[in-house]
């Protein structure tokens, strides 16, 4: 007997290099079911892969108070994927407890992302207090949220201020039944910024927000700290604000910026001096359903006037522009052919 379990593990250690030898398994994405990670984790992890993905469905599921399976492991430091698919006859509030258990066994885990995919449930039943009690995260630095609605809320709260102090990168992906912002006010739904970035209001690490599919009224606050801000669909009249107020001081370190949505004055928005920002990606799309409008040629120099030198600007822009009017000044990339593409395939 003990010579079989020998046997085993030679064999498991060939394979893991074999594996290693001929597959970058950094660049790969190993996917289970829950069973299956439970049942294999310590042999995944010596694999080296960086990207795990626990698919969540109808099924067994463990019992995290007393389930030994996963043993803490500080080796781990990648980033895992918990991504629900069943929508009927699915236990969702374990969902919460599994992410929790994970990044306790692994304290080291880099990233994290949790897709509530078709699910409407709660994904834990537990107190949010509870589930993250005696759980160190102290290198959690990206963290992604793909949700419907906030019913969740108070759990990625919790998450988000346990993380707070090294957390780098946040994405927040909202999957709404609501698809345009037009639609939203005809609905007469209230959708908020999201209240846990206001827990990463002293952060100075974060330095990546990404929100995505959210329809905001913005009263957003912005972080020193950022060098990365993609937002797509929000209030104009409260983005054109708060552009205005903060491109030059709050959100004076970005190097890289994306907006989706088209503003009322790109031109002050977007204008003046900015001693760091490299890259601009402006569809000034009024709707997901709506055609784009292209900037004028006065609006452009107010935008390139003050940016640093090699400055990128994706936008759709009128025939009239010279896109290589600024040489090395700045570099214009015109995307109204890819809008007009994309808009005549959504429709």
């Amino acid at each position: 007997m003990f010579y079989q379990w020998q046997d085993d593990i030679v064999h498991q250690i060939l394979m893991i290099d074999l594996i290693n030898k001929y597959l970058n398994l950094s660049e790969c994405v190993a996917s289970f079911n829950v069973s299956e990670f439970f049942k294999y984790n310590k042999e995944i992890i010596l694999t080296g892969v960086k990207t795990i993905r626990i698919i969540v469905q109808e099924g067994w599921f463990p019992d995290f108070e007393f389930n030994q399976d996963v043993a803490e492991n500080e080796l781990m430091k990648g980033i895992i994927q918990i991504g629900c698919l069943d929508k009927q006859n699915f236990n969702s509030s374990q969902v919460g407890k599994l992410a929790a258990h994970l990044l306790k066994r692994y304290p080291n885990l880099g990233g994290l992302e949790i897709n509530e995919g078709s699910m409407n449930g709660k994904i834990s039943y537990s107190q949010p207090d509870q589930c993250f009690s005696n759980v160190p995260i102290k290198n959690l630095k990206y963290l992604k949220i793909t949700k419907i609605g906030h019913l969740n809320q108070d759990y990625y709260n919790k998450l988000v201020q346990n993380c707070k102090d090294v957390l780098e990168q946040l994405t927040i992906v909202e999957q709404n039944p609501v698809q345009d912002p037009k639609d939203a006010t005809q609905a007469k739904v209230s959708v908020m910024v999201e209240p846990f970035l206001s827990c990463l209001l002293a952060s100075s690490k974060l330095h990546s927000l990404k929100l995505q599919g959210i329809h905001h009224s913005l009263d957003l606050p912005f972080f020193t700290s950022l060098t990365d801000l993609t937002i797509e669909w929000f209030d104009e009249h409260s983005m054109q604000t708060i552009l205005e107020r903060e491109f030059n001081k709050a959100l004076v370190n970005l190097s890289s910026l994306t907006i989706f949505q088209r503003l009322i004055i790109p031109a002050q928005a977007f204008g003046g001096p900015h001693p760091n920002l490299r890259k601009l990606f402006y569809k000034s799309i009024k709707s997901k359903r709506d055609q784009f409008r292209c900037l004028l040629g006065e609006t452009v120099d107010s935008i390139v006037f003050g940016k640093r030198e090699g400055f990128k600007m994706y936008a759709p822009f009128k025939e009239e522009v010279e896109l290589d009017k600024y040489g090395l000044k700045a570099i214009l990339i015109d995307i109204k052919y890819k809008l007009q593409h994309d808009l005549r395939t959504n429709k």
